[in-house]
């Protein structure tokens, strides 16, 4: 497996699967540093995902607010 920025629920999933093979590698070896790597993107991926959600989640609110209130968007 190529080290690579996690873009997909695919590459989540199989980068999850590499840092469990890995998960006993000892620390300052080479498959240490990997796992050290892989776990760095796995957390950038998993910010930047709940970040996501929180975003559609407060967009939600913030219609069914306006609807509650009478308030049309430009698209109404």
């Amino acid at each position: 497996m190529n080290i690579k920025r996690i873009r997909t629920k695919r590459d989540h999933e199989a980068v999850l699967g590499e840092i469990e093979r890995l998960m006993t590698a000892k620390r300052h070896t080479p498959d240490g540093d990997r796992l050290d790597t892989l776990t760095k993107l796995v957390e950038d991926y998993e910010k930047g995902a709940l970040k996501s959600v929180a975003t559609k989640s407060e967009l939600a609110r913030l219609k069914a607010a306006a609807r509650a209130t009478g308030i049309k968007s430009r698209t109404d």
